[in-house]
C-alpha cells in the first residue's frame, strides 16, 4: 500500500518504543516473532515484516513501516491475525527481542548481569499495555486473541551455552578484525618507508 496524500498508513509508534511494543505483545500472546525476510526498501519507505513463528499455521503478519518523511516514528500494520489453534512449535524458541538484546551486547558481557538487565526489561514490558493486541482486536474482532497470564522467565532467554557460544563468536570476530587492521597499518607504514 502506498501513502495517500502524504499520510502514512498504520498505527503510529515512536521509533524508540518499537522493541518494547513488540516484546509486550510477545509476552501477552505467548508468541515468538521472527523477521524472516529482513528489511525491504522502496523509494518512500523501509518495511520490516514480522511473523509469529512458534505456532503452527499461525498466519500473523505485522508490517512495520519507516517512512522517509517521518524520521521519528514507525507505523504498524497487521495484515493477518494470530490463529493459535494448532500445536505450538518448538518450546524453546527464544523471544525475538531477547535474541536482539543479547546480540547487541557483543563479546564482553557478564551472563548473570545481562540476565538481570533482561529481567528488568521483562518487568517493564509486562507492565505496559499491549498496543498491538488492541490493534489486533480492532482489526479482527471475530478472532479471539488469547492472553497469556503467566510465563517462565527462563523460556524467554537463550540458554547459557548459546550465550557463551555467541561471546566466543564475537571475540573471534574481534581478533580477526584486529589482525586485519594490524596488517593494513603495517602495509601503510611499509609503503611510507619505501617512499
Amino acid at each position: 500500500m502506498e501513502k495517500k496524500n502524504n499520510k502514512p498508513i498504520g498505527l503510529k509508534i515512536p521509533k524508540s518504543d518499537i522493541m518494547q511494543v513488540i516484546f509486550t505483545h510477545e509476552l501477552f500472546t505467548g508468541s515468538r516473532f521472527s523477521l524472516p525476510r529482513g528489511k525491504q526498501y522502496s523509494s518512500a519507505m523501509t518495511v520490516e515484516t514480522y511473523r509469529c513463528s512458534n505456532w503452527e499455521s499461525c498466519q500473523f503478519q505485522l508490517k512495520v513501516r519507516y517512512y522517509d518523511f517521518d524520521a521519528q516514528n514507525a507505523y504498524f500494520v497487521i495484515l493477518h491475525p494470530h490463529v493459535h489453534t494448532a500445536q505450538r512449535q518448538g518450546k524453546n524458541l527464544v523471544s525475538f527481542v531477547a535474541s536482539k538484546f543479547f546480540k547487541n551486547k557483543g563479546a564482553e558481557f557478564d551472563i548473570p548481569e545481562a540476565k538481570l538487565e533482561f529481567e528488568a526489561l521483562v518487568t517493564v514490558a509486562s507492565a505496559q499495555a499491549d498496543v498491538l493486541g488492541a490493534l489486533h482486536r480492532s482489526l479482527f474482532p471475530e478472532v479471539v486473541l488469547a492472553r497469556v497470564t503467566g510465563y517462565v522467565f527462563e523460556e524467554l532467554l537463550p540458554n547459557d551455552s548459546l550465550l557463551r557460544a555467541r561471546q566466543r563468536y564475537y571475540k573471534s570476530q574481534n581478533k580477526l578484525l584486529n589482525v586485519v587492521s594490524e596488517q593494513q597499518s603495517e602495509q601503510v607504514s611499509l609503503s611510507e618507508i619505501s617512499m
